[in-house]
């Protein structure tokens, strides 16, 4: 069992309601605490533990496709795992879909925040299913044609922006054995003379375009600057469905068949009465 440090002193596994435990931070050193004691229910046979179990899934399943961005997606959280524990929470909070039932593929993202901060990104952009694109609003003297020409486009356009900047466009694709992420990002470096990659990310006089190659379910842009003591400050970006997202996952009747495929066999729940508010 772990060991923990609590107001009793010292001691390993579960006291009372509280559990001793070893964790693991971002530097790979071992550090102590404890934790209230959660009993696990193998059962629900309550709609709110039923509707826990529902919200789980997908937020699990987004959490393994957006591992990279989460873990490094909260401001003053270290790297790693208090990166994720501080995602979860929010997670759970906010979460309202998508719904599926026990069971069933996950194959889109809850729609979360992904990462929180306190930069402001203010953006005059457009989304379909299969792009992001961002306007420069004055049309800068030529085409952007590489790096450092693109990032002076987007500076001298947006006063949110500026030079050491990063932009991440995510996309997560919605497909029939799960989803895949795609994750793209453009550091806003003014004298880098590489030649932007036409595959991925084109420019002309009006408009950035980023193209991630795959039909996009939800989508957000993140901005990411390093700050004066060396940390990194982040935007808040929240995933955003799109005209590709499941829209059977959606709305209160994919709730309720969600929560009611969790209840456990024989439940008397009174369902939808019985539920979480907030």
């Amino acid at each position: 069992m772990g060991k923990g440090i609590g107001l009793i002193g010292n001691f390993r596994g579960k006291v009372g309601n509280m559990v001793g435990y070893n964790l693991k931070d971002s530097n790979n050193k071992q550090t102590q605490g404890v934790r209230v004691y959660q009993p696990v229910v193998k059962n629900p046979k309550t709609a709110a533990q039923a509707e826990q179990r529902a919200k789980m899934a997908p937020i699990n399943a987004t959490y393994r496709a957006l591992k990279a961005v989460i873990d490094r997606g909260q401001e003053s959280k270290a790297y790693g795992n208090k990166s994720r524990l501080a995602w979860l929470k929010d997670a759970i909070k906010a979460f309202n879909g998508g719904w599926f039932v026990k069971g069933a593929t996950v194959n889109a993202p809850a729609l979360v925040a992904l990462t929180k901060g306190s930069l402001p990104l203010a953006l005059n952009e457009t989304v379909t299913s299969d792009s992001f694109k961002i306007d420069f609003n004055t049309e800068p003297a030529a085409a952007p044609t590489t790096v450092g020409t693109l990032a002076a486009a987007l500076i001298a356009n947006y006063p949110s922006l500026k030079a050491g900047d990063q932009l991440t466009f995510v996309a997560v694709a919605s497909e029939t054995n799960g989803m895949t992420a795609k994750v793209i990002s453009i550091v806003l470096d003014t004298t880098d003379t590489t030649a932007l990659d036409n595959s991925i990310i084109t420019a002309s006089k009006s408009v950035l375009e980023i193209t991630p190659n795959v039909e996009m379910a939800a989508q957000c842009i993140i901005l990411s600057r390093e700050s004066e003591n060396g940390g990194h400050l982040r935007s808040n970006a929240i995933l955003a469905a799109t005209n590709a997202y499941p829209a059977s996952t959606q709305g209160d009747a994919a709730k309720e068949a969600a929560i009611k495929s969790y209840m456990a066999a024989g439940a008397t729940s009174d369902w939808p009465e019985e539920k979480i508010e907030g």
